[in-house]
């Protein structure tokens, strides 16, 4: 009886931690003339989802994974920023730290025609190159740090690390 309590316990917990299926992701490359593009991964895949009052917005590239959720209503409430090889992410949830993040409106206008090109505001074009359905990765929140801490992280290597990664390696004032 005591196995199958356990069981039942981190199969609930489970399904609270990813979506419960498969999402479609579409993989863009990035053609750009050089210095135009810079702050995009040169190959990146791109997917969106709904979850009760959500919707969620996920861009991963080698290494990296972003994730964005918004209200019903489009206002963005949460971004993500992990690192694979580091195993170590960000949280961004005040409001001032996430008008600092990178929006996800661009990644939600690539997957409105997964089949064509998209002119990018960057001056470079998305090419769709592939598209497959697999499970996003769930981020967990004791493997994240807050953004407003790894700002006041100053000197301290991992946090160089990652804001060099997130293309915001400018130091925060205070």
């Amino acid at each position: 009886m005591r196995v199958r309590q356990i069981v039942l316990a981190l199969s609930v917990a489970g399904a609270f931690m990813a979506p419960a299926h498969a999402q479609r992701w579409v993989e863009y490359e990035v053609i750009a003339d050089a210095g135009y593009c810079g702050s995009l991964p040169p190959v990146f895949a791109v997917t969106r989802w709904s979850h009760a009052k959500n919707r969620h917005v996920a861009m991963q590239a080698p290494g990296q994974l972003w994730q964005w959720r918004a209200s019903t209503q489009g206002r963005i409430q949460q971004v993500l920023f992990w690192a694979q090889d580091i195993k170590q992410g960000v949280s961004f949830t005040h409001p001032l730290e996430l008008a600092r993040a990178p929006q996800a409106a661009e990644f939600e206008r690539l997957l409105k025609s997964p089949k064509q090109p998209f002119s990018l505001a960057c001056g470079g074009t998305a090419k769709p190159v592939r598209q497959w359905d697999a499970p996003v990765k769930a981020l967990v929140a004791s493997q994240l740090i807050d953004q407003a801490d790894l700002a006041d992280m100053d000197g301290n290597p991992l946090a160089r690390d990652l804001l060099m990664r997130m293309g915001m390696s400018h130091a925060h004032q205070h």
